[in-house]
């Protein structure tokens, strides 16, 4: 028995002298005044079936106060605190018979129980009661009891609205008390205020259609709305486990589609959308123009064939050199469609792409699935990032195996994702776009569907471009500062690029820069100055100011060519995936060995490398007339020797064919003891027929032999095509002080490097 019904009848047999009245008869009698009260409610504030439960969360609110106001041990106290008591319980019972009948009338079920509950006016017990109405009294306004009418008055209509609000917001909330209380002492603008923000957040989260309904209404196939309803009318418990798994399918946007479809573009209309995708790239990232041009075919072929294969664009280059920003803000921007960036860097298995199963515990849904929910549509572009450094191994094939079956046109209109299991999601009018590093590193099945588009290092003046074009405005922008406050020479930007960083991008650079801003922005705002210099905006960044703040910061040390012309000694040159180049300065010696005609070669030297210099060893041997080889063989008949090749740098990995030439020459040079020209670099493969035969990396070997002090630079023949694309894309790399030959034999390599 509730503690308040039972002290209200200790208190009422103890008061009663001439007799002990029957509980059961009390009890009765208090069910019936509550009866009363509650029909009186729910006719005044018109209660539907639909907010029962919020209404009578309500009357919790309004009985909680009353009893806090009423705690004394009178009669009058403990008999409202009674029926309180009993009005909660016929609450409770309520709301089960709600739940349980499909067709409940709650006045026709209140009527049967004040009938049920009756007691002539002239047998009953309870005095008429009376709540004072003290107008002082601010915290008791909102609730009141009148015997005479016997009505609960229910909150001012403000604090009826809020309290709708928040049962919308939560079905309990066990702090509902205290939040009315507090909303009470509001005042009216502040009680607005909170009303309309609750509102706002009721419409962002609040699902008011029922998932049947929902369903029905959804631009799917039947197929997945039968799925759909067996989980529904199957889920024993809609709270649980189930009812997620419903609320997170209901997310998958079926039948949403947003922007522009290539097949849907009418022919009037072509023009001026490519014409505007081309903008679009150029407004995003200077440069690039090849790769922009093959974009803009792929993405024209597609609008003239929609069901033309080789249509998924893989951008590959060198880091931070704008891929991401080309399709961000280009054709994502041009096709106005969502854009999802997955990084694919040290994924370990297919799951973080179609998900766990259902079955599991903590289970969730992959980032494909995730990505149209995040998109809100079913077509959004989905931009796979760093396709190259997905693991090796059993678990990394099937990452590559779930992306091939992601783009095939066949298959991606049946994706399914684990967690998911029976629902087929239609990913046929998504955009795939991959983006790597290294194509060599790229599964073969899976590159023989991707188009393969290159994008370029950037030389030094595009650095320089970009920098005043678009990295100052950007970085002063996110710092606070007005772009027009900040100006920066292109002397100081070559000096950052050439010292600090190394790169065919411009991250490096980026972050230098933002160093630069950031420390100028301090110094402004705590008055501080800089080589006795006050920063004030707007400023020219001085070659003081510059030399200061770089002081402490590590420079990148470039090899340069060979000091002096010397026996054996050769300027290579080296690139590699990330758009860096450099010289790679070879030196030889001869050791004494117990076998002859053998090499000694250390640097960090790769097996490929090192089978290069097998070769060009074969070749310069056999290049010596034969009585220079006699005198070679008689003196290491007496003194076996062997030869011992070095490339500095040990710490660096170093691999490739390229430097086939440049070896063959080393050993030419020491054979027949003659200098070779100190400003002459040179790189090549080469076969035993002494053919330089062509090479990768022209760009970056180029601008490295420039800037490491060549003056003349030997390239194979085969690669006279790069060396024009090279000349177009940079028509300063050739100069009065530095020219590039074409070679196609050793003997034209002796020719131009070797010093008769």
């Amino acid at each position: 028995m509730d503690n308040n019904i039972k002290k209200w009848l200790e208190h009422f047999n103890s008061s009663n002298k001439k007799r002990k009245l029957d509980e059961d008869d009390l009890i009765k009698e208090l069910k019936y005044s509550a009866i009363i009260v509650i029909i009186k409610l729910v006719k005044e504030n018109n209660v539907k079936n639909s907010k029962l439960e919020l209404f009578f969360e309500g009357l919790k609110i309004i009985f909680s106060n009353i009893n806090k106001k009423y705690n004394t041990n009178t009669t009058k106290s403990l008999t409202i605190r009674a029926i309180n008591s009993i009005s909660m319980q016929i609450i409770i019972e309520l709301l089960e018979v709600y739940h349980k009948t499909p067709k409940f009338n709650l006045l026709n079920y209140l009527s049967e129980k004040k009938e049920e509950y009756y007691i002539p006016e002239k047998k009953r017990h309870i005095e008429d009661i009376e709540i004072d109405d003290n107008e002082d009294d601010d915290d008791d306004d909102d609730y009141m009891i009148d015997s005479d009418e016997n009505e609960i008055i229910i909150p001012d209509d403000n604090s009826r609205k809020f309290l709708l609000e928040v049962k919308k917001l939560s079905k309990e909330n066990n702090s509902t008390a205290d939040i009315i209380d507090y909303f009470s002492d509001l005042n009216e603008n502040d009680k607005n205020n909170a009303i309309n923000e609750l509102n706002s957040i009721i419409k962002e989260s609040a699902e008011k259609i029922p998932f049947l309904f929902k369903i029905l209404k959804m631009s799917t196939n039947m197929d997945t709305k039968k799925v759909l309803l067996n989980k529904i009318f199957r889920a024993n418990d809609t709270s649980g486990k189930s009812s997620k798994w419903i609320e997170d399918a209901m997310k998958i946007p079926f039948g949403c589609y947003k922007g522009l479809e290539l097949s849907s573009i009418k022919p009037k209309e072509i023009s001026s959308f490519l014409n505007n995708l081309i903008n679009l790239m150029d407004k995003a990232v200077y440069g690039h123009e090849n790769a922009k041009k093959q974009i803009v075919n792929i993405i024209a072929q597609t609008i003239r064939n929609p069901s033309s294969q080789g249509s998924v664009i893989g951008l590959y280059g060198i880091p931070g050199n704008g891929k991401t920003s080309i399709i961000k803000e280009g054709i994502a921007k041009a096709m106005n469609k969502p854009f999802v960036f997955i990084s694919l860097g040290g994924a370990q298995d297919s799951s973080f792409l179609d998900g766990h199963s259902y079955t599991y515990e903590g289970s969730i849904y992959g980032r494909i699935a995730q990505a149209l929910i995040d998109s809100k549509c079913m077509n959004p572009i989905i931009y796979f990032d760093e396709l190259d450094k997905v693991s090796e191994g059993h678990k990394g094939d099937e990452i590559i195996n779930l992306l091939i079956h992601l783009i095939d046109p066949v298959q991606n209109k049946l994706f399914r994702d684990k967690y998911f299991y029976d629902l087929d999601l239609d990913l046929s009018k998504v955009t795939f776009i991959f983006s790597f590093n290294d194509p060599s590193k790229i599964n073969y099945i899976l590159r023989d569907r991707i188009t393969l588009i290159e994008t370029k290092f950037l030389t030094n003046e595009m650095k320089i471009h970009i920098t005043n074009n678009y990295l100052l405005k950007d970085i002063c922008k996110d710092v606070g500062i007005n772009e027009k406050d900040i100006k920066l020479s292109d002397d100081i930007t070559l000096d950052i690029i050439n010292n600090y960083t190394n790169e065919g991008g411009v991250r490096r650079l980026k972050e230098h820069l933002y160093f630069i801003i950031r420390e100028l922005n301090k110094c402004n705002l705590t008055k501080t100055k800089i080589v006795n210099q006050k920063i004030d905006f707007p400023m020219t960044i001085s070659k003081n100011i510059y030399n200061e703040l770089f002081k402490s910061r590590p420079k990148y040390i470039h090899l340069n060519v060979h000091k002096n012309d010397g026996i054996g000694m050769v300027n290579g040159l080296w690139a590699n995936s990330l758009g860096q180049g450099g010289v790679l300065p070879i030196e030889s010696t001869l050791i004494p060995t117990k076998e002859l005609m053998t090499v000694k070669a250390t640097g960090s030297l790769g097996e490929v490398i090192k089978e290069s210099i097998d070769v060009a060893l074969s070749v310069a041997w056999n290049k010596l007339d034969e009585n220079t080889k006699n005198i070679w063989m008689t003196k290491w008949t007496k003194t076996p020797e062997c030869f011992h090749i070095h490339c500095p740098d040990g710490s660096t990995g170093k691999e490739g064919p390229s430097a086939g030439a440049a070896m063959t020459l080393t050993f030419y040079s020491r054979l027949i003891n003659k200098k070779v020209n100190h400003l002459v670099a040179m790189t090549g493969e080469i076969n035993l027929r002494e053919e330089v035969t062509e090479i990768g990396g022209l760009d970056e070997k180029l601008n490295a032999a420039k800037r490491a002090g060549a003056s003349t630079a030997l390239v194979p023949y085969n690669n006279k095509i790069d060396l024009e694309n090279v000349i177009k894309n940079n028509p300063k790399l050739i100069d009065d002080k530095f020219k590039v030959i074409l070679v196609s034999n050793f003997d034209e390599v002796i020719a131009n490097a070797l010093i008769q």
